[in-house]
């Protein structure tokens, strides 16, 4: 039984590397179809009408997030790609709305 860990250890770390360097350097991690009801319909087959729809495609990885706009069933679309900002260069400002800031405020007095 010794024997038989010794030979499956070192193989499932270095699958579980290669995984993990494939997931953060690679782009595509999840592909999606979403479709949307148009509201309007086709001509009828067989008396019963058959909705249309649209379709928005996304392809969304660690870096970066590519989404297509609202396009007919089927068609052909174009991506358009932005990078995911985990570090906004902005700084953070509250909402002034917000009654949560209430709270510190209330606790300083």
């Amino acid at each position: 039984m010794d024997r038989i860990l010794w030979y499956i250890t070192p193989f499932s770390a270095s699958l579980s590397l290669l995984m993990v360097l494939t997931s953060i350097l690679t782009g595509h991690w999840l592909t999606t179809t979403e479709k949307i009801a148009n509201g309007t319909t086709t001509g009828s087959i067989g008396g019963e009408r058959e909705m249309t729809y649209v379709e928005k495609h996304t392809v969304s990885g660690l870096w970066t997030m590519c989404e297509s706009g609202l396009v007919a069933e089927n068609a052909s679309f174009d991506l358009r790609c932005h990078n995911i900002e985990y570090f906004p260069v902005m700084e953070y400002l509250p909402n002034p709305d917000d009654s949560t800031m209430a709270i510190p405020c209330k606790c300083l007095t």
